[in-house]
């Protein structure tokens, strides 16, 4: 509730500060004059999916390389396989959600940023 009516006061002084012209309204216009491209957060997040795949197809052909060395007798090679497959793992997921937080920050900003024309534009 009352982060409801800061927003409400924060949208009236901003309404009431419209008619002035000040450098921070101006290098708003500035910004936003800036073309935005969705493409590249749509490439962005079909990268990051793409990398999540291939980290769980490495893990599982470790997985499995792992187990069939350890049946076989040869259980250094099979717990290297093992270990390889579980860093592939944790590597893949980790480069996934780095990209995803880029992506989601991206989205963040071009949110504010129409948040702001629509202040602006009233």
């Amino acid at each position: 509730m009352a982060e409801t009516q800061e927003n409400n006061t924060f949208i009236k002084e901003m309404e009431v500060k419209k008619t002035e012209s000040t450098p921070e309204i101006d290098e708003i216009e500035n910004i936003s004059k800036y073309p935005v491209s969705p493409a590249a957060e749509s490439t962005v997040n079909t990268i990051a999916g793409i990398l999540l795949i291939i980290g769980c197809l490495g893990a599982l052909v470790g997985l499995i390389g792992g187990l069939g060395q350890i049946s076989d007798g040869d259980s250094t090679a099979g717990w290297g396989f093992l270990g390889g497959g579980l860093a592939f793992f944790l590597i893949g997921l980790i480069e996934w959600a780095f990209l995803k937080v880029f992506v989601n920050i991206s989205r963040n900003l071009y949110n504010i940023n129409a948040v702001l024309h629509e202040i602006k534009n009233k």
